[in-house]
């Protein structure tokens, strides 16, 4: 399993399976603060969106990218399901939307991944900013390590905890710094890998990175991009197969 940071919390997770036909690309989240070549992408099998805000949904990239990949499973939180089937760019698509509530799945690409939904609703933001939806996305393919992608939610849901690969929002304006070790020290993921961090200048970021990786359990190995890289296919973290289990 590879994954490519295309900047804030757009992931593409590449799984190569047992061969070329088995081989399947997933893209999550590409909003107004990844970077624009994300909206270039061709050749997936499923785009998924946690939620409608505009970080993680950019009506003109995914306009792009609907069109770029005819086959590719869409694959929506669902309050995000009814916004863009209204919105210009996205709308002539809505037939090909699913929208994907906690507990459903779906299963994506000729090597059986499976893509399971969790959660319910964003972090909140401020009592008077009216909530909104979001699903944290659970992956599953055969001989993978699990990877999880939570969107905009702190919550240790169940479906979370004990993922290999949890990328989790480093900073973000609804969260604080005791939330995001809390929400590490429960899920306990194997590797913990930080987005949603196009909010924060270099600077500020390191301090969440740092705190993060210091208060987390020691069984955790909080992750970051390779240095000097950018958004884009030079920003990539591998994650080799599962041991294959004695027959």
């Amino acid at each position: 399993m590879e994954i490519t940071h295309f900047g804030h919390s757009a992931l593409l997770v590449t799984y190569a399976g047992e061969g070329r036909a088995d081989a399947c690309r997933v893209l999550f989240d590409p909003g107004n603060l990844s970077d624009p070549l994300v909206a270039g992408l061709e050749g997936l099998d499923a785009i998924a969106v946690s939620h409608q805000h505009p970080d993680h949904a950019h009506p003109p990239y995914l306009e792009k990218l609907f069109e770029n990949n005819p086959e590719a499973a869409i694959l929506l939180e669902p309050q995000t399901a009814t916004l863009l089937g209204e919105v210009d760019e996205t709308s002539r698509f809505r037939e090909r939307f699913t929208a994907l509530a906690p507990g459903g799945r779906a299963i994506v690409g000729n090597s059986h991944v499976t893509i399971r939904a969790a959660g319910g609703a964003h972090a909140t933001i401020h009592p008077a900013i009216p909530p909104v939806g979001n699903v944290a996305f659970i992956v599953e393919a055969p001989g993978e390590q699990t990877f999880a992608h939570t969107g905009d939610s702190l919550v240790p849901h169940p479906e979370l905890i004990g993922a290999h690969v949890l990328s989790f929002p480093v900073v973000a304006p609804w969260s604080k710094m005791q939330e995001t070790i809390d929400f590490l020290r429960i899920v306990k993921p194997d590797v913990a890998i930080p987005v949603h961090d196009g909010v924060a200048s270099a600077a500020g970021r390191a301090i969440y990175l740092k705190q993060s990786s210091a208060y987390s359990p020691d069984s955790c190995d909080v992750r970051d991009w390779p240095r000097g890289t950018e958004p884009g296919e030079g920003r990539v973290l591998s994650f080799s197969r599962l041991p294959r289990q004695p027959r």
